[in-house]
């Protein structure tokens, strides 16, 4: 006992102990006195009582065909209060804070989990619903 708060801990006046920052927060520098919530795009696991494994910062970036808004505890959260997974008519990259919308035209515009928009390929055109890229030609004597 005694000494600075490690990274990954927080030390509230008058505590002789550190304590491990809970899941979905973070503690960056030594001599803490509060944990930080886990920033949008990023996750923080649940803490250890080893101080080496505790986060002294977020775990990583949220996976692609999610997005994380500030506290998660997981890649990929499915619960809504801190992140989802990415709706439909929109794409999500790895480190999304919010969903971005797809283009119109851009392919697949029904799906849930996309990571990233693609775009109509020549020759094609892809109307709402479309479920593949080459799903519709264009028809004879027209060109897209």
């Amino acid at each position: 006992s005694g000494g600075p708060c490690p990274p990954g801990h927080f030390c509230e006046e008058g505590s002789s102990r550190a304590q491990p920052c809970p899941a979905g927060t973070y503690s960056p520098s030594w001599s803490g006195t509060q944990c930080l919530q886990c920033p949008e795009g990023f996750y923080c696991t649940s803490a250890s009582t080893n101080y080496t494994d505790c986060p002294p910062a977020p775990s990583g970036p949220c996976e692609a065909g999610f997005y994380c808004t500030g506290g998660s505890t997981i890649p990929n959260p499915r619960h809504g209060a801190v992140g989802d997974i990415c709706p439909q008519g929109h794409f999500c990259p790895a480190g999304s804070h919010s969903p971005s919308p797809c283009p119109p035209g851009d392919v697949p515009q029904n799906l849930r989990g996309v990571a990233r928009a693609l775009e109509c390929p020549a020759g094609h055109f892809c109307p709402p619903g479309t479920r593949a890229a080459r799903q519709h030609p264009c028809p004879e004597g027209t060109y897209g």
